[in-house]
């Protein structure tokens, strides 16, 4: 799946521009971008989708990825909008490095995610970065 495509689902689905970008420097960690992902995460379940959904937490996460990949992302587009937690929070900010620190911090509560540590400033830098190639129109 391209950014370009995610980036349209984002939008589409009433994520600003910057909400869009920031979410996918996220994402990027998370999962490079592939809406399949499945991996055995640290915690001993398995992680799924473009945001790596622990199924821990979120139960439904397997049939996030069903092999499908344009009816997987609308399906984690909607899932991000209605089911994944502290997504307020997470989608807070008025600069793309906001959100990206906030969705760092607040959603993926990754290890080392937390505010001023090393994933979530490269997590900003990265959506910075997305911001600029979506704005732009030049998809690198």
């Amino acid at each position: 799946m391209t950014k370009r495509v995610i980036w349209g689902a984002l939008r589409a689905a009433g994520y600003s521009q910057i909400q869009a970008a920031g979410v996918m420097g996220n994402m990027r960690n998370e999962s490079d971008f592939n809406v399949e992902t499945n991996w055995p995460d640290t915690n001993g379940f398995h992680a799924y989708g473009l945001i790596s959904w622990n199924a821990k937490f979120y139960p439904h996460a397997p049939s996030l990825v069903t092999g499908h990949q344009r009816a997987d992302l609308a399906r984690q587009v909607q899932y991000l909008l209605h089911h994944t937690r502290r997504i307020r929070k997470g989608l807070r900010g008025s600069t793309v490095a906001q959100v990206a620190s906030n969705w760092s911090a607040y959603v993926e509560a990754c290890a080392d995610c937390g505010f001023g540590h090393r994933q979530n400033s490269r997590r900003q830098a990265i959506a910075t970065g997305i911001y600029q190639q979506a704005t732009a129109g030049r998809w690198g």
